[in-house]
């Protein structure tokens, strides 16, 4: 309060100071101005530059490879919605068409085959099978009745030749030797089997009836023959097991097989009488979806080959020429309606969160400040734009008449962001910021001031609101100003 007193007599001063200066005669600069608090209005804005550029473009596209064969149109055309700009050498597509019509009509056929009914002939086929795979199966069993038999005399005639030349063989040992082999023995050579026996001689009888080595040379041979033939009939005899085995299971096989093909026949007429199933007229179906699928997409690429306006405009790029060849994805020309215009803009961070889709905005072209078109925000960016230091987000405008507009020109944006009015307002002028509070100097009726704490609602770029500390007819020093005394006082006394 002290404080506050030792002010207001400090700058009470002043007044006396100046009035003493300018009874000497001075209009000199002693003041700051002063303002008054008043009803006003307070109008935020958002400012920023952008350029104009044409709101809608259409490209267009081939949407095929190829090679172009044909330009119609040149850049700078206007052209109509669906106009040919150019074509396309389309013999390989053709091609590609006729074969998929060709597919789709085979499809169509196989499906009007399929529904027919059976003719007299497919009847009688059908019948023949069922005959035929049954005379099939009686073949069969007979042939596995006769396998028994025919294989068990042979598998017989193989075990007594074997019991034979095995009987022979034993006999020449116990001739010439005198001793019986043993049952594995008669599976050995005779060199082997006399070796087991410790290499015993010849037979007393034979030995003194020829000469030793007539004697030794015919038993030796007799012995090999002999087991040759035992080694033989064995042979022969696994070998009649194997094809008695063989015999056996081909003739079973052959049997099931009679068997599955009695079964298929018969299901194959059951079939034929009944029609075709659910399943097969799916899977026609599906064969003739696939093949128009396939026709579709060749009478598009086909089609493709033929590049028109995607829209009414003006040709403004056109990227292509006779004998050049392109993709697909190529941009062959881009189309724009010069009369739709919009401005693309960037807005500083600070500003940006106020702005909303649907703001009404005024544009002034660079080229024309005294001309001012309407507009809306249209779109405003999620990702920003750094450059320099500076973080902006881009904010397209849409304009409601762009007749003093072309592409490619500045203009200022204004957008209007907030509007108070008859509120209680200061100019800003007034204002100053301590710590986080704003403060103003009032001047009382003895020419005195205060200091007051104001507390604001909308500023713009010349008046602020008062929404407390201050009310209307208060007279605040102006520190944006400097007067001369004579503008402060009125013959020695307050302007208020």
């Amino acid at each position: 309060m002290q404080e506050r007193v030792t002010q207001r007599l400090l700058i009470g001063l002043v007044p006396l100071l100046a009035l003493a200066f300018a009874a000497c005669g001075g209009d000199a600069v002693v003041f700051d101005g002063v303002v008054k608090v008043k009803l006003g209005d307070v109008t935020v804005r958002v400012t920023a530059d952008g350029n104009v550029a044409h709101a809608d473009t259409a490209e267009a596209s081939f949407g095929v490879a190829g090679t172009v064969v044909e330009v119609l149109v040149e850049e700078g055309e206007e052209v109509t919605e669906g106009q040919v700009l150019a074509r396309l050498g389309p013999a390989a597509l053709e091609v590609a068409l006729a074969k998929a019509e060709a597919g789709l009509a085979e499809a169509v056929d196989a499906m009007a085959r399929l529904q027919e009914p059976p003719s007299a002939l497919d009847v009688e086929l059908a019948q023949d099978g069922v005959d035929g795979a049954i005379q099939g199966l009686a073949d069969a069993k007979a042939n596995l009745a006769a396998v028994g038999p025919k294989q068990a005399k042979a598998m017989d005639d193989a075990t007594e030749a074997l019991t034979t030349a095995t009987d022979a063989y034993i006999r020449l040992f116990r001739r010439y030797y005198g001793f019986v082999l043993d049952a594995n023995e008669t599976e050995s050579a005779p060199v082997d089997t006399l070796a087991g026996r410790g290499d015993p001689d010849v037979l007393e009888f034979w030995r003194t009836l020829f000469p030793l080595e007539l004697q030794l040379d015919n038993v030796a041979s007799e012995l090999d023959l002999a087991w040759g033939a035992t080694r033989q009939a064995r042979v022969d005899h696994e070998a009649a097991q194997v094809t008695q085995g063989k015999a056996t299971t081909t003739a079973e096989k052959a049997l099931a097989t009679a068997k599955a093909a009695l079964q298929s026949a018969i299901d194959a007429q059951e079939a034929l009488a009944a029609g075709p199933g659910a399943v097969q007229v799916q899977l026609k179906e599906v064969a003739i979806a696939a093949a128009t699928l396939t026709r579709d997409t060749a009478q598009d690429d086909l089609a493709a080959t033929t590049l028109r306006a995607p829209a009414p405009g003006v040709v403004t790029q056109f990227a292509i020429e006779v004998g050049g060849t392109v993709l697909s994805t190529t941009t062959a020309a881009v189309v724009v309606d010069p009369s739709a215009l919009q401005v693309d803009a960037l807005v500083d961070e600070v500003d940006v969160l106020r702005l909303a889709v649907g703001q009404a905005v005024v544009v002034t072209p660079a080229a024309s400040p005294i001309d001012a078109l309407p507009g809306r925000v249209a779109e405003i960016g999620l990702l920003p734009i750094v450059k320099a230091g500076l973080i902006r987000y881009p904010v397209r405008v849409s304009l409601d008449s762009a007749s003093t507009l072309r592409h490619g020109m500045t203009a200022f944006v204004e957008i209007e962001v907030e509007r108070r009015e008859g509120v209680l307002v200061v100019p800003v002028g007034a204002l100053r910021r301590e710590g986080t509070k704003q403060v103003a100097q009032r001047v009382a009726d003895d020419g005195l001031t205060d200091r007051r704490s104001v507390r604001l609602g909308a500023v713009d770029d010349f008046n602020a609101e008062v929404l407390s500390g201050l009310v209307a007819g208060d007279i605040l020093v102006d520190f944006s100003a400097t007067v001369q005394q004579s503008d402060f006082l009125d013959r020695g006394r307050s302007l208020r």
